[in-house]
C-alpha cells in the first residue's frame, strides 16, 4: 500500500510517501490557495491508494487552532481525492525531526527547508507502524 503523508502548516505543507517499506520525504508545498490541487496531483502521481494527514493536539489532547487547519485540509483531501483520507496524532513529530536533522548534522537555520517534510515523513512513519486502518477517520476527529 502506497501512502502519502501531510504535515500541515500555516505557511507549508511537509509530505511524504512511502515505496514498501521506505518512507522518503518529499519537497514542502506552499499553504494557499493552490495547495489542496498540488496535493492531489502528488497523490495520484505516486498512486497513493491513501493519505494520512497529521493531527497536531496539545500535549493534553486537546484540539488546537492548528487542529482545525490540519481538519480542514483532510477534508478538502478528501472531497478532492478518490481514497480514503486518515489522521495521526502527530504531537512532538516536529520536534523529533528537528533532533533528527540535528544529529545529521543540519543547524536550525539549515534544517528550515526540510523540517515539514521531515515531520510528514515521520507521521508516514508512525501510520505504517499502526496500519492505515488503525488511523484515526475524519469522521473521528
Amino acid at each position: 500500500m502506497i501512502l502519502l503523508a501531510i504535515d500541515p502548516g500555516a505557511a507549508r505543507h511537509g509530505v511524504a510517501y512511502n515505496q514498501g517499506e521506505l518512507v522518503l520525504a518529499l519537497d514542502a508545498v506552499s499553504a494557499g490557495p493552490e495547495a489542496i490541487k498540488i496535493l492531489s496531483e502528488i497523490a495520484v502521481a505516486k498512486r497513493a491508494d491513501g493519505v494520512v494527514v497529521g493531527l497536531p493536539l496539545s500535549l493534553s489532547g486537546d484540539h488546537t487552532a492548528s487542529t482545525k487547519l490540519a481538519l480542514a485540509l483532510a477534508n478538502e483531501l478528501e472531497t478532492s481525492l478518490a481514497v480514503p483520507v486518515r489522521l495521526v496524532d502527530e504531537r512532538l513529530s516536529t520536534a523529533g525531526a528537528a533532533r533528527r536533522l540535528g544529529a545529521a548534522g543540519k543547524s536550525s537555520k539549515e534544517q528550515k527547508s526540510f523540517i515539514d517534510s521531515e515531520a510528514a515523513r515521520e507521521i508516514l512513519t508512525s501510520a505504517l507502524r499502526i496500519g492505515f486502518e488503525s488511523c484515526l477517520e475524519l469522521s473521528d476527529a
